[in-house]
């Protein structure tokens, strides 16, 4: 009986420029079990609206200054994501880049969403309970509310030891 080979994965990794994006990377690429060749990382970076202050008397912004503005950050984004890109490529793994406008909650899930990802990790800051109320998770939003698994990459400890809790 033949051995049946498993489809092709596509797993979504959120990125921005914290130390939390390299470890979800990292614990990506060192324990998804990637393929190389077949399995694709679906890099995502979002950057925010453009805070164009045209609602208060006195001011104007041109709709050619705020498109200027998004394409400033849409390449800003996408140098970002070259450096990432490459951890990829050094595992001949499979690599596309997306950078998204707007909130990075909603944004991630889209993005997962229109990759087809059959897993999304994303890093967590470690943001303290009053600001993690104030502005909301990204990780915990993505946890509720994307519909395939969210694996949340939990800030590493310089200087304590990776521990693992045995199963019974």
């Amino acid at each position: 009986m033949a051995a049946t080979e498993a489809p092709p994965r596509r797993i979504v990794v959120a990125i921005d420029d914290s130390t939390g994006s390299t470890e979800a990377l990292q614990w990506a690429l060192d324990n998804m079990q990637l393929q190389p060749g077949r399995d694709t990382i679906v890099l995502v970076n979002t950057q925010s609206y453009s805070a164009a202050p045209t609602s208060r008397p006195g001011f104007h912004v041109s709709q050619g200054e705020i498109l200027a503005d998004t394409q400033r950050k849409k390449d800003a984004g996408y140098k970002l994501l070259e450096k990432y890109k490459a951890k990829c490529e050094e595992r001949q793994l499979l690599c596309e880049t997306r950078v998204m406008i707007g909130d990075a909650r909603l944004s991630i899930s889209e993005a997962a969403e229109q990759a087809k990802a059959d897993a999304v990790v994303v890093g967590s800051r470690g943001h303290g309970a009053l600001k993690r109320l104030v502005l909301g998770s990204v990780s915990e939003y993505c946890a509720h509310h994307c519909p395939m698994p969210v694996i949340i990459v939990r800030p590493n400890k310089i200087g304590q030891p990776d521990t693992a809790v045995p199963m019974d």
